[in-house]
């Protein structure tokens, strides 16, 4: 039964005011709260919704099909204000498997900040250690084919802002159907205002290179743009990220989330490669460093290699590693929760987890991110709340390092919704 106009203003001023005060609770890390405030949302546009009644051409309730510029059509969910390439429950077939091509392409980069007062101990070592680890399942270390960038003097150079996104550009350059790549960062992770309005809470996530005084961050939107969106279709890229707020590093599509299944961002960004990325934590969280072996390292690199280890190459279903990594961070006593995000949909139960095999083509029916609606309101930046807490960076960077003064910042950053991890990226 329809509603008249005014009913409907009154639902849809609700759902807008709620999801401000959810943006509130965000910041102030408050998890209940937010996941109330979902609750709520989620009733009034189901309610919202049967008073709207089915939309035109059989569409479901508050849809409404949209074309581009060059003809591509794509779909408007006018309750919960996001766009889609498909209607729900219409979504393209899985992808196929596509044969290894044995060539492999790997990028390592480790940042320990030396002589800052965002020094780190242990990632330069979960470099070495990672590349040990992958050596061993068949990729080439041979300049060609592996480049590693550290700030210790060896190497392949300093992992400077411009030395990064030129290692990004070389390891996709000449990638074809078959071929694997490799992508592992551990260093520090940081947050910035997102301009453009795509970030759920109002931040990009970026990666800090060494020079990150002069040169700045890497936003995950030059990540997705250069590295993700560049990997051709039947190109397998996986991709770990040790460092805090990295949940969404690569700002890819699909993320898992652990007895729910996939989720897909609200403004997505499809692409037709196979990536995949794990992450050491959520967007609020940070990273934890700890020492195995009586080696420094990060907490996610650490629990990454030590379920590899124990497993051969394709052994182990994604389900199964996801919660192998789980129960290792669990056993360290960390916090932080690992993430698994995704360039294509596929059944974790079903799939192998393999560096260098069972590459997926293509799932996604339309490439790209489905356009904005004139009208639609941003989403806020957090209700107001400033990227790594309102800190300078130097400062952000010395809590997140231990440095003096910690005690008092570290407060100011739980007020403000990060969680923190001891000793974190």
């Amino acid at each position: 039964m329809g509603s008249s106009t005014e009913e409907d203003d009154e639902l849809r001023a609700k759902i807008e005011h709620v999801k401000f005060k959810m943006q509130k609770a965000r910041a102030r890390g408050d998890a209940a709260k937010v996941e109330k405030y979902k609750r709520k949302i989620a009733g009034w546009q189901a309610q919202l919704a049967d008073e709207v009644g089915p939309g035109e051409d059989g569409l479901p309730a508050g849809w409404i099909k949209k074309e581009t510029d060059d003809g591509r059509t794509y779909y408007v969910d006018t309750i919960k204000e996001t766009t889609s390439w498909e209607l729900p429950g219409c979504e393209a077939a899985p992808p196929g498997t596509i044969e290894a091509s044995g060539n492999r392409k790997s990028l390592l980069i480790g940042i320990n900040y030396p002589g800052s007062s965002a020094e780190l101990r242990g990632c330069i070592n979960d470099v070495s250690r990672m590349k040990e680890l992958i050596v061993s399942r068949g990729f080439p270390d041979g300049s060609d084919k592996m480049r590693v960038l550290t700030d210790d003097g060896c190497n392949d150079g300093d992992p400077t802002c411009e030395a990064i996104v030129e290692g990004i550009a070389w390891l996709v350059e000449g990638a074809e159907t078959g071929d694997c790549l490799f992508f592992h960062y551990s260093g520090h992770g940081g947050q910035m205002r997102d301009t453009d309005c795509a970030e759920d809470d109002g931040f990009d996530e970026t990666l800090i290179p060494c020079d990150y005084q002069s040169a700045g961050q890497i936003p995950d939107d030059l990540l997705w743009k250069e590295l993700v969106n560049k990997v051709p279709e039947g190109v397998r890229l996986t991709a770990i990220m040790d460092c805090c707020h990295s949940g969404t590093g690569l700002d890819l599509p699909f993320k898992f989330q652990m007895g729910r299944g996939w989720s897909v961002d609200d403004d997505p960004g499809f692409s037709p490669g196979d990536v995949q990325m794990f992450s050491g934590c959520m967007d609020s969280q940070t990273s934890a460093d700890c020492v195995a072996g009586g080696v420094a390292g990060g907490a996610m690199t650490n629990a990454f290699l030590a379920v590899l280890s124990a497993h051969d190459d394709g052994d182990l279903q994604y389900h199964d590693l996801m919660d192998a990594l789980h129960t290792e961070l669990k056993r360290k006593r960390m916090s932080q929760k690992p993430q698994l995000s995704s360039s294509q949909k596929f059944e974790l139960a079903d799939r192998a987890f393999s560096l260098s095999d069972g590459v997926l083509g293509n799932g996604n029916a339309h490439l790209g991110r489905p356009p904005r609606q004139p009208g639609f309101k941003k989403r806020p930046n957090t209700a107001g709340a400033a990227p790594m807490g309102g800190l300078p960076i130097e400062e952000f960077l010395a809590v997140m390092n231990g440095g003096d003064g910690g005690d008092a910042l570290v407060g100011k950053l739980l007020q403000l919704g990060i969680s923190l991890a001891s000793n974190s990226f």
